[in-house]
């Protein structure tokens, strides 16, 4: 009966480990020095640091400052991530092991943006396979008007239901800066962050333009509410802005056929909905 409890208990604990981890340095109090965070890369270029420590914190010590500055001609986006930085290429691979599977991220934020930026705080979940890296889901939160004063945010994570199985990696990326033009100074603050396990998936957002099909193939249709100018931006998983387009129509169509199969995120005006590409390779 003995050995059944501690059996128990260590299951539970297993458990617990397995669904409920957390995010590293989430709330940014354990730094190395004043421009470099515990488990957290940036880029360093001599005078360039795009991560900083701040007291201006939403609650604890201290919190991150995430700027875009110029170097040498440069416009260089502020970017903090668990994972890797090429910032030649502007992209980001890698992370920290994990292995759950939450519903979404939360967090304080306030943002500064100059001229017409706009932020974005990437999720990426991925597991290497046989030398092949899946990402079994993520999602993204941006926004491109200025807040004042620390606010919540909710990013919704979605899971492509055809890859079975949990994660091995984890990635979060911050970004001062995630479509051009960037704005020189314009700068996003992250506190406590952290990850909701709750079995419930709440509605975020109501959103008014309807995407179809999806998943997509070749081409995806876009059906909005109003016939004003609409800028559709369009991210793929880790961030970065794949499609950047205004139409003068309620209705358009996007072709997808070079799209790399995957999940998207399509962003018109403050609303964002997850888009999925799968090629028919018959």
């Amino acid at each position: 009966m003995k050995k059944t409890f501690i059996f128990l208990l260590i299951a539970m604990a297993f458990t617990t480990h397995m669904y409920s981890q957390s995010i590293p340095n989430a709330g940014f109090e354990n730094w190395v020095d004043a421009n470099n965070a515990n488990n957290w890369n940036s880029v360093n270029l001599l005078t360039i640091h795009s991560l900083q420590r701040t007291t201006d914190k939403y609650s604890g010590t201290y919190a991150a400052k995430i700027s875009t500055q110029s170097f040498l001609g440069q416009t260089i986006p502020g970017i903090a991530s668990l994972g890797n930085i090429d910032i030649a290429n502007q992209a980001v691979s890698g992370g920290v092991p994990f292995t759950s599977k939450p519903i979404s991220l939360k967090g304080y934020f306030k943002y500064t943006p100059v001229g017409n930026d706009s932020m974005l705080i990437a999720v990426i979940l991925t597991r290497n396979s046989g030398g092949v890296k899946d990402t079994i889901g993520g999602g993204i939160f941006s926004v491109k008007t200025a807040v004042n004063n620390y606010t919540q945010f909710t990013l919704p994570i979605y899971y492509d239901q055809s890859i079975s199985g949990n994660p091995d990696t984890l990635n979060i990326v911050l970004l001062s800066s995630a479509a051009m033009p960037f704005g020189v100074g314009t700068t996003l603050f992250v506190d406590d962050l952290t990850f909701d396990y709750s079995t419930e998936i709440k509605e975020v957002q109501a959103v008014d333009y309807k995407i179809f099909p999806n998943p997509a193939q070749d081409v995806v249709n876009i059906s909005c509410k109003n016939s004003n100018s609409n800028l559709v931006l369009i991210y793929n998983i880790t961030g970065q802005v794949v499609y950047n387009n205004s139409f003068n129509s309620p209705q358009f169509k996007i072709n997808t056929a070079d799209f790399k199969e995957g999940i998207y995120f399509v962003k018109i005006g403050s609303k964002i909905q997850k888009l999925i590409v799968k090629h028919n390779n018959d």
